[in-house]
């Protein structure tokens, strides 16, 4: 199947927004990191169920930032660690990256590893950088690959509930992202964006209403919790992954490594 171009759709919904109060504990915690390492936090983005819009109401803030060392830091003959995790609490955690060790996972075209850069919940941002780390990810980007990902998610998930039976609405909701995820891909949109409801733009009106109301309960009760029957999602994941089954995706030719090299260089520089 051929690749098509595509455009850019918004991925930000009020499910996976976050609260005032929330993105200024971030934002004092991502100022204390940076005197700490003595470098400059450019991008904060959640890495979690709330980056992706399908938080629950008990969902942790997984804050995955990426950050810059002094010039110098780069110039030593032993390097320094290049990652650094800060268990605040089971539901406040902090990640972060060295702008290399994100730049070298980005070149593997590793998408499980990687797809919090399209998250859509964002702390902080220069919004260059961020522009620029999208734009690698995308030409990186290996379609069959995450299709099969995709795919094999949805096969996984789908077992716990049965048609027209409760089901816990976070399993079935990620099932659901999952086959969603895959149809976009098969349907050559690009790569998947960040929030699940940019994934929904083109089912129909009654269908996209009920997966709105399934992401509401989500978002309102803890995880587990059980929610009435969702008939036309489950008709529609049902059929879904029969015919995706059937899709076969050509393997993506590798984009060259200089354009990864160009922007780490660049970035030390601007910010080390």
């Amino acid at each position: 199947m051929s690749a098509k171009r595509w455009a850019t759709r918004p991925g930000m919904n009020e499910i996976s927004k976050v609260s005032s109060e929330i993105g200024e504990v971030v934002e004092r915690s991502l100022e204390q990191i940076e005197q700490s390492l003595d470098a400059r936090i450019v991008l904060a983005m959640d890495s979690g169920l709330r980056g992706k819009g399908t938080p629950t109401l008990d969902s942790p803030h997984c804050i995955r930032f990426v950050y810059i060392h002094a010039l110098d830091w780069y110039l030593r003959l032993t390097p320094g660690a290049d990652h650094v995790q800060l268990p605040v609490s089971n539901d406040f955690t902090l990640t972060g990256w060295d702008i290399g060790r994100l730049l070298k996972t980005m070149k593997t075209g590793a998408t499980d590893e990687t797809a919090w850069l399209r998250s859509a919940v964002i702390y902080r941002a220069d919004a260059d950088v961020l522009a620029r780390l999208q734009n690698l990810l995308a030409r990186r980007w290996q379609p069959a690959l995450e299709f099969r990902q995709e795919l094999g998610h949805a096969k996984k998930l789908f077992g716990g509930w049965g048609l027209g039976t409760n089901t816990t609405s976070s399993d079935f909701i990620a099932a659901m992202r999952a086959i969603l995820a895959a149809r976009w891909i098969a349907e050559g949109h690009g790569p998947v964006p960040g929030n699940i409801t940019g994934l929904c733009h083109d089912l129909n009106e009654e269908l996209r209403n009920e997966i709105n109301v399934l992401l509401q309960a989500n978002a309102t009760t803890p995880k587990g919790s059980v929610v009435p029957p969702a008939p036309q999602s489950q008709v529609f994941f049902l059929s879904e992954l029969q015919r995706l089954k059937d899709v076969h995706l050509e393997e993506s030719a590798q984009t060259e490594n200089l354009p990864f090299d160009r922007l780490y260089a660049e970035l030390v520089r601007r910010f080390g």
